[in-house]
């Protein structure tokens, strides 16, 4: 009868769009795993060259955060030791950034871009680095106290990607160079000498 072959169709139909949705939620799953670090839970390398290619990067800031003397601590503590910092820095960072992609691009390297900021922007970050300094040192966590040194770039219209991240890189390594922990601006270099 006709009402039989209509359930059959709606059955049909139902399981179809269930293994859809299943098919969707297992290809989000993959792609969050591919893109995600697996340690931190913040985006990985892969995860930030699919957003950086489709950025505007004259409305972006690129922020470079590296953890300083990383190596010796790892050398003085060990491996789960140095686990335990890098998830409560990459925890400060988003905790500083919700709104905005963190990444883990390598080893004790972070990055986040920030798009569209609004006036007064550098005023906001120079606070937020300093609570993040304040976090990152704090030691009621039996972590050993960790500095961060920070290099930032505004990207403009002449920018790509290459450029951008080595201004923010050039930026952090005059921290390293000259101090550590701390932050630098890379069109404050000049001045900062």
């Amino acid at each position: 009868d006709g009402s039989h072959g209509l359930r059959e169709y709606r059955y049909l139909v139902a399981a179809y769009n269930e293994a859809r949705e299943v098919s969707i939620n297992n290809a989000e799953k993959l792609t969050y795993i591919a893109e995600h670090d697996k340690l931190t839970g913040v985006l990985n390398r892969m995860g930030y060259e699919s957003v950086y290619r489709d950025l505007h990067l004259d409305k972006t800031a690129f922020i470079l955060i590296d953890l300083d003397d990383f190596k010796a601590i790892n050398d003085n503590h060990g491996h789960h030791v140095c686990d335990r910092m890098l998830k409560k820095i990459s925890n400060i960072l988003t905790k500083y950034f919700p709104n905005d992609f963190v990444y883990r691009i390598g080893g004790d390297e972070f990055a986040t871009l920030v798009f569209d900021y609004k006036e007064g922007f550098k005023e906001e970050l120079i606070k937020r680095f300093d609570d993040m300094q304040k976090e990152s040192s704090e030691t009621k966590d039996k972590l050993p106290a960790e500095s961060l040194s920070i290099g930032i770039a505004f990207g403009t219209k002449d920018d790509d990607t290459d450029s951008l991240y080595r201004k923010a890189d050039r930026a952090m390594y005059h921290v390293k160079t000259h101090a550590k922990s701390g932050y630098c601006f890379y069109d404050e270099i000049e001045v900062r000498k």
